[in-house]
């Protein structure tokens, strides 16, 4: 897909192809791939949308390829955020939901696309917690488990996208009972000697 961005990338510095604007002023790249899916920006769909779709077209009889319109989900924002069905000018059709690009969920309603985004997240780590809970492992086991497989699950969409507080305290408990589910005698012997926890700060050694 590289030789299909470069040509999109020119087409912008030539002024052929026009990008939505982003906070600096400067133009969104036009095209973005993540494994095998590809996420094409344009302005207006349709003053750019036949621009994007040509570049497409000339992509697809240089690689044999082609393009399967109705696999292929359009989102509006801002004054387009109304448009639906297929797009007169690209083929593709609107959706009024939310389209995945780079693993995130794109909407005009952010909250309704986080909700559900950690609502598969948190029924997906509920089940790899399960799988691993049938192992016995000790605190520092789970503890690694919790961290580096459960939690990491959960960082890079924590950069895009904020879960409501009712969310963020289901999927830290989901994390924080997977790693001690109970206190367990050979667990307390990891993380202290004597488990000073129970005693009054006036009592333990840490008093001068």
């Amino acid at each position: 897909m590289q030789p299909l961005t470069s040509f999109l990338r020119r087409q912008v510095e030539q002024g052929a192809l026009r990008t939505p604007l982003l906070p600096s002023g400067e133009q969104a790249p036009p095209a973005a791939h993540h494994a095998d899916d590809t996420t094409l920006t344009a302005r207006d769909p349709a003053v750019d949308g036949p621009v994007l779709m040509a570049a497409v077209q000339l992509f697809c009889r240089a690689s044999n390829t082609r393009v399967h319109p109705d696999k292929s989900k359009a989102m509006g924002l801002g004054r387009f955020a109304h448009l639906t069905g297929p797009c007169p000018h690209t083929g593709v059709p609107f959706t009024t939901g939310a389209v995945t690009h780079l693993g995130v969920p794109l909407s005009w309603d952010s909250d309704a696309a986080a909700a559900d985004l950690y609502t598969r997240r948190a029924r997906g780590m509920a089940f790899v917690a399960r799988l691993w809970a049938a192992l016995s492992l000790t605190l520092v086991g789970r503890v690694h488990i919790a961290k580096q497989v459960l939690a990491a699950k959960l960082a890079y969409h924590f950069s895009f996208l904020n879960p409501s507080p009712a969310q963020l305290k289901e999927l830290t408990d989901l994390v924080d009972h997977f790693a001690a589910p109970s206190m367990h005698a050979e667990d307390a012997s990891l993380v202290s000697h004597g488990n000073p926890l129970l005693f009054f700060f006036e009592e333990s050694s840490l008093q001068g």
